[in-house]
């Protein structure tokens, strides 16, 4: 792994500038906005949060609806109901 000629902090804070958001959060965008994908693909909540690598489905499902403000069952019933064009 490659250094970078600063300190974590400040790092951290260039990147909250550049991006609104901690590292932290950006990365559980990513994760979750992955996992909606596998979900509307037709993959099991478990399924998803696994790939997602969340090890605790609670928590997947927790912070995927903190972050989309919608459940991810919800999201995997609807991949279920929709009809192949």
């Amino acid at each position: 792994m490659r250094s970078v000629p600063m300190s974590k902090d400040h790092l951290r804070r260039l990147f909250e500038r550049d991006t609104g958001g901690t590292p932290q959060r950006f990365l559980a965008n990513l994760r979750v906005g992955e996992a909606e994908n596998l979900l509307a693909f037709g993959h099991k909540v478990k399924e998803a949060a696994a790939r997602v690598e969340f090890a605790d489905q609670h928590y997947f499902s927790r912070a995927f609806h903190r972050i989309t403000g919608v459940r991810p069952s919800a999201v995997a019933a609807r991949s279920t109901t929709m009809s192949p064009t």
